[in-house]
């Protein structure tokens, strides 16, 4: 709850989840995210930053961003969701 966790659309992994530009068009930009393997089932709030000459500016929250980690392959342990 609360875990602030940085992804950078770079060739190279910055962290250890991964980003990587898929498409531009225009104004938009279409980014891929890759999780850890480490990564925990549950809700992720997705905001994006970006750099401007007054500093970082982010994006207001919106629950249609939202991201949910249903199980986790890598993890053994964290597959399984029980009811």
């Amino acid at each position: 709850k609360g875990t602030y966790i940085p992804v950078f659309p770079t060739k190279e992994p910055k962290s250890v989840w991964h980003g990587r530009i898929v498409e531009t068009s225009e104004n938009v930009v279409t980014m891929g995210i890759t999780t850890s393997p480490e990564c925990i089932v549950g809700k992720y709030m997705i905001y994006i930053g970006v750099v401007t000459p007054y500093g970082i500016r982010r994006t207001r929250r919106d629950p249609s961003t939202d991201v949910y980690i249903l199980f986790n392959p890598w993890s053994p342990g964290l597959a399984f969701l029980p009811f």
